[in-house]
């Protein structure tokens, strides 16, 4: 390795000869790239994942498609509230008809004032004694 790094490339007429030839094609052939309008044939598909896409769409309604809805925000607080206005919006296509369901994360997902308010009262709670009791109890037990 270090002999083929050690070699002064600049020297090599051989070397620069197919670099330039190279930037000729380059240079050549770069007109002609385009941009992939379809973006869906970008994606490799597995044979075998096709085949099972297609099973799972003939079983279903062809017209009904599961869509990735994701609320973003500078911070964490703005992205909460914009997942509330999200789920609210999507509630209300619900009850129109325009979509069939939806699933939520908000059932683990504890908006930040309500989640420092729990940490305030949980660390309210370990006071020194309720610590020595527990420090207590864990020696009496052992």
């Amino acid at each position: 390795m270090e002999r083929f790094t050690s070699r002064k490339f600049e020297n090599s007429r051989w070397l620069l000869a197919c670099l330039a030839v190279l930037t000729a094609i380059c240079c050549f052939t770069s007109g002609k790239v385009r941009f992939n309008s379809d973006m869906t044939s970008l994606n490799y598909w597995d044979p075998q994942l096709e085949e099972t896409g297609r099973i799972l769409d003939s079983q279903g309604d062809p017209d009904v498609k599961s869509v990735l809805v994701v609320s973003t925000g500078t911070d964490e607080a703005e992205a909460f509230d914009t997942y509330l206005r999200t789920c609210a919006r999507l509630d209300s296509l619900k009850d129109a008809g325009l979509v069939l369901g939806r699933d939520s994360a908000s059932f683990f997902l504890v908006p930040p004032a309500e989640r420092e308010a729990r940490l305030a009262r949980w660390k309210a709670w370990w006071t020194a004694t309720a610590l020595a009791a527990i420090i207590r109890w864990q020696t009496y037990t052992s």
